[in-house]
C-alpha cells in the first residue's frame, strides 16, 4: 500500500471511501514527484497543501477540511 506517512493520510480521509481518498492522496503525491512508498513528511505536506485539501473541499467544509489537515498534521508529528 505505501509507507507509514501515507497510511496516516489516507486512514485520515477515509470518511470519503476508500477509492476516493486513496486517489485523491496519489494525485497529490504524483504532483510532487513523491511516490505512496516514498514519500516524506515534508513532500505529504506539499501535497496536502497543493491537491489534497482543496481536493476534499469539494467534498466537506472548509472548516472540517482544516480539520481533516490538523489531524493529519497531528499525526504525522506524533500525536494520537
Amino acid at each position: 500500500m505505501g509507507n507509514r506517512i501515507f497510511e496516516i493520510t489516507v486512514e485520515e480521509l477515509s470518511f470519503l471511501g476508500d477509492i476516493l481518498s486513496m486517489g485523491v492522496v496519489k494525485k497529490g503525491l504524483v504532483m510532487v514527484g513523491a511516490t505512496p512508498d516514498s514519500v516524506t513528511r515534508d513532500q505529504m505536506l506539499q501535497a496536502l497543501d497543493l491537491h489534497i485539501i482543496p481536493s476534499i473541499r469539494s467534498f466537506v467544509s472548509p472548516e472540517k477540511a482544516s480539520q481533516v489537515k490538523h489531524n493529519i498534521l497531528k499525526k504525522l508529528e506524533g500525536g494520537k
